[in-house]
């Protein structure tokens, strides 16, 4: 979270704000779930490098929890620099963060949410502070069998992703939409 917190004074210039939030439903969780609209934008000044940033908040038993993506643009070399996950504070280092991507397809005249492939990715937590444990992925990084992991290409394409850990012996899972990030990397490259 120390890292976010120094990256986020860093862009504190020009920002666009969130547009509220709403509820949406998630079987992977016995609570609600809030979650922001719209990315938050940050840039410096010179909108050189610039942070995108979704958010949700759900409840669970240990009560009101925070989790979200990031993307850290390079707005000059018109490429991503890296991308934050983040979870509940007290994930276990160990275990990580366990991650896929979902579409959304009409099945019959009714929208359901399905896995975008059967690839379910884990990535490794770099940072736990008090508030939030975050998984930090930049894009040189490979998968175990050397592919590229290519989260980037991924988050742009795709309109949901889920977060999975676990906090001592007790899983948690959360989705966060991902849709309009291609409209928030246009508004910065203006």
């Amino acid at each position: 979270m120390r890292i976010l917190i120094c990256l986020l004074v860093l862009l504190n210039s020009a920002s666009t704000s969130l547009a509220g939030s709403r509820e949406i439903a998630n079987s992977g969780l016995s609570a609600s779930i809030k979650e922001t609209q719209e990315w938050l934008v940050q840039c410096t000044s010179s909108k050189a490098k610039c942070w995108l940033e979704k958010r949700v908040t759900y409840s669970s038993p240990a009560g009101e929890q925070m989790g979200g993506v990031a993307l850290a643009y390079d707005n000059v070399a018109k490429k991503p620099m890296f991308i934050n996950i983040w979870a509940a504070k007290g994930l276990s280092l160990q275990s990580g963060l366990i991650i896929r991507f979902l579409d959304s397809v009409d099945v019959e005249g009714k929208w359901k949410i399905k896995p975008a492939s059967e690839k379910v990715i884990r990535i490794p937590v770099m940072d736990c502070d008090e508030e939030a444990c975050v998984s930090r992925v930049h894009p040189e990084i490979k998968t175990l069998d050397g592919s590229p992991l290519n989260l980037f290409n991924e988050l742009t394409k795709r309109r949901f992703l889920w977060v999975s850990f676990s906090v001592g012996k007790q899983d948690f899972s959360y989705m966060v939409s991902i849709s309009g990030i291609n409209q928030a990397l246009e508004e910065i490259k203006r």
